[in-house]
């Protein structure tokens, strides 16, 4: 199959998927979710989708990524919405880089996970500031 095909199959997949959870884990535990919780579950939702259907890491989070955007661009108040939307594609890409780095380097995709989670709690720790 088509590797650009696969790629979005996986990036779409671990967006849904993160949706659905992270609707819940935010009604559930409100804004702290999002720094304890969400980004636990995105970085391993994306690791695993990348994994499970042999997309590439850094692209499969970028698809995310660009999902994230679009949600942004039309949940975000219109002051920021356009630069949410931009820092959305760039964070994740990045995350993916640094998720694809560390499991390269160590070998160990519960420690790339992690980290890039760790990387994902701090990141959404200073928006919330930013923003809120």
């Amino acid at each position: 199959m088509n590797p650009v095909i696969i790629t979005l199959v996986a990036g779409l997949t671990a967006s849904l998927m993160g949706f659905l959870s992270g609707s819940i884990l935010l009604k559930y535990k409100g804004e702290r979710a999002l720094v304890f919780f969400v980004p636990v579950m995105e970085e391993t939702l994306k690791t695993l989708a990348a994994t499970v259907f042999g997309a590439g890491i850094v692209s499969t989070h970028m698809v995310f990524g660009t999902v994230e955007a679009l949600y942004d661009l039309y949940s975000s108040p219109e002051a920021y919405s356009v630069t949410a939307a931009l820092l959305s594609i760039a964070s994740h890409t990045l995350l993916g880089a640094a998720t694809w780095f560390i499991l390269k380097y160590s070998g160990s995709a519960v420690l790339a996970v992690l980290a890039a989670s760790v990387l994902h709690s701090l990141w959404n720790r200073i928006m919330i500031g930013y923003t809120g």
